[in-house]
């Protein structure tokens, strides 16, 4: 018993804080259905308890993905000088992949997220990052001074960020409706 629960109590955690997260029907400022990006506009306040640790120095730009079907395509934009980080983390809540400055640079990136059996052709530019599960969060953190002009700016670069299906890739893409689980 005390190996199951060391094993399922990550994915159980995970999974509780998707749901907290992607229960929604359209995105507002702090949830998202899967697969669309949740853009937090405001650093979180200290009555949010989201999270165990929310930075007062970052704004957050996260997204929920189910890879089992097919990759996700993750673009992020030309940071510039602005420091960020986008780690990718499995359902198990470990850290497989991070895009940020020290380690991908700052340029425009783009990452097909797959699953673990997943095997075919990518498109040009764009790089494969392999989930060891079906689920992925990213979560992504970009500094800002938290003025109002700073704030503006991490807007715009949340803005240029994207994800969408691999086979919805170069193309216009709709989300599909997400039903609310009451």
């Amino acid at each position: 018993t005390e190996e199951a629960y060391i094993y399922g109590y990550p994915l159980v955690t995970m999974d509780m804080t998707r749901k907290q997260e992607t229960n929604v029907a359209v995105a507002d400022d702090q949830h998202a259905p899967m697969g669309q990006l949740i853009k937090l506009r405001a650093f979180i306040p200290a009555e949010n308890h989201c999270c165990a640790a929310p930075n007062q120095d970052t704004l957050y730009t996260m997204v929920w993905l189910d890879v089992s079907k097919e990759p996700w395509v993750f673009s992020i934009p030309d940071m510039g000088d602005r420091y960020y980080i986008m780690p990718m983390l499995s359902g198990f809540n470990e850290v497989f992949f991070v895009a940020g400055p020290r380690t991908t640079g700052s340029k425009a990136q783009k990452y097909a997220i797959t699953g673990a059996g997943w095997s075919g052709k990518l498109p040009e530019g764009v790089t494969e990052v392999k989930s060891p599960t079906a689920l992925v969060w990213i979560l992504g953190r970009i500094y800002t001074t938290g003025t109002a002009e700073d704030y503006a700016a991490v807007h715009a670069q949340q803005d240029q960020y994207s994800v969408v299906p691999l086979s919805a890739y170069g193309s216009s893409y709709t989300p599909p409706p997400t039903e609310v689980d009451a």
